[in-house]
């Protein structure tokens, strides 16, 4: 899946994102202008914990790659999953979380 358009989507959404909170915007635009062009640099903006949390945050909102995840609400057994060849039960405890990459 990667490759698939990530970057741009990723770009899309933390700029939506910061259009609607313009708090935030002020906020990055004017340590931006602070630092200056020594910024853009990727060591540098590897470093810049403002920028990682905006996307962190964008990604934690708005994934790129979609994720399938439930939790157990009681114990259970699912018939098949279990076993070498995945053809006998399996228990799942109370709030186990599964998740899936789709």
């Amino acid at each position: 899946m990667a490759s698939q358009e990530t970057t741009a989507a990723l770009i899309a959404n933390t700029i939506s994102s910061l259009a609607r909170h313009p708090q935030y915007w002020e906020r990055l635009r004017k340590t931006v202008l602070e630092r200056g062009e020594n910024l853009f640099t990727f060591d540098n903006l590897s470093k810049f914990e403002f920028v990682q949390d905006i996307i962190k945050e964008s990604l934690r909102l708005y994934p790129i790659l979609p994720i399938m995840d439930r939790s157990a609400l009681r114990d259970t057994t699912l018939p098949v999953g279990g076993g070498p060849h995945q053809d006998q039960p399996i228990f799942i405890a109370k709030g186990l979380e599964i998740w899936e990459p789709r």
